[in-house]
C-alpha cells in the first residue's frame, strides 16, 4: 500500500511540475534578422570564400533579465543536415525585460543552406536559473 502511494505522489508531481526549459514564451526571441554580402578585402594572392555579415536583433520578452546570452547560430540543409555553426555573444550581453540587444556574425556564403535555427543561453535571476532557448 505504501509503495502505491509513493508511486501516486511521484506520478502526480511528475504530470504537473514545469519542465525546466518551458517558459511563459520564450525569453529570448529573434526579432529581426538582416543578411548583407560582405565586401571582399582583395589582397594580393589571396583566395577567401564569398562571407555575408549576419545580423540579428533580439528581444527580451520574459519578466527577468537575462545576463551571459550566448547565441549559436546554426544552417541546415533541405535534409536537416548541419552545414555550418558558430557560437557569438550579442552586445549588450545583460537584457532586461522588453530590452533589445545585436548579434553580429560574419558567416559564409552558403548556396544549400534552407533553415537557419537560433539557440539562446542565458542565466535569469533566481529561480530562474541558466536555459537554453532553440528556435
Amino acid at each position: 500500500m505504501r509503495y502505491r502511494r509513493s508511486a501516486f505522489v511521484l506520478l502526480t508531481f511528475a504530470a504537473f511540475a514545469r519542465p525546466a526549459l518551458a517558459t511563459d514564451g520564450d525569453p529570448v526571441v529573434v526579432v529581426q534578422e538582416t543578411r548583407t554580402p560582405a565586401a571582399a578585402q582583395k589582397k594580393p594572392g589571396a583566395h577567401h570564400a564569398p562571407s555575408v555579415q549576419h545580423i540579428a536583433l533580439l528581444r527580451n520578452n520574459g519578466p527577468r533579465p537575462v545576463r551571459v546570452v550566448r547565441v549559436t547560430v546554426e544552417f541546415y540543409d533541405f535534409f536537416g543536415k548541419i552545414l555550418w555553426a558558430k557560437s557569438a555573444v550579442p552586445v549588450p550581453s545583460r537584457m532586461e525585460p522588453g530590452g533589445t540587444a545585436t548579434l553580429s556574425l560574419s558567416t559564409p556564403a552558403l548556396e544549400a543552406a534552407r533553415r537557419t535555427r537560433y539557440c539562446a543561453a542565458g542565466r535569469t535571476p533566481p529561480p530562474g536559473g541558466y536555459r537554453i532557448i532553440c528556435r
